[in-house]
């Protein structure tokens, strides 16, 4: 699908210059770009699942212009694969790729991709457990600049239903 978004006071951090910036209202603002998501089921099993995404995310800069906006990836890719062995389990595991972005002074931010998985087992209709790990290689990567985000990361969680 292709959208076309535009923003007038959107909140965004603002570069302002020696490394520094602060939060502001933009004047306007734009976000386009296309999403492209399918699924493909080999059998009663096996299910994969992919996304992209091409993002052209722009600012206006005083005098009008355009420009790009900070932190924003022009290219998102994800794939998911689902295998269900049994009735009561199933397993997961997905990656997203993240293209560079621009940072404050003009600054290029790695792209970098990122492994989950994640398995749910079902003990009887009322109960179900489910174990994910998240960053699953322990991939050092940060949004923004000096503000690295978690490293590899396990949760456990009990599921009721009454």
């Amino acid at each position: 699908s292709y959208f076309y978004n535009r923003y007038k006071e959107m909140i965004d951090y603002v570069d302002l210059g020696n490394w520094q910036g602060e939060y502001r209202n933009l004047d306007r603002a734009k976000m386009q770009g296309i999403e492209l998501a399918g699924d493909i089921r080999f059998n009663d099993e096996l299910q994969l699942s992919a996304h992209y995404t091409h993002l052209s995310a722009k600012e206006r800069a005083p005098g009008g212009s355009y420009k790009r906006m900070l932190r924003r990836p022009k290219h998102t890719l994800g794939a998911s694969l689902n295998y269900a062995p049994m009735e009561n389990l199933n397993l997961n595991l997905s990656g997203t790729y993240y293209s560079k972005r621009k940072d404050l002074g003009d600054q290029d931010l790695k792209a970098f991709a990122l492994f989950d998985v994640a398995a749910s087992y079902k003990i009887n209709r009322n109960f179900a457990v489910d174990l994910k790990v998240k960053n699953l290689f322990d991939k050092k990567y940060n949004f923004a600049d000096g503000y690295r985000e978690q490293g590899a990361t396990g949760y456990l969680g009990v599921n009721v239903s009454l």
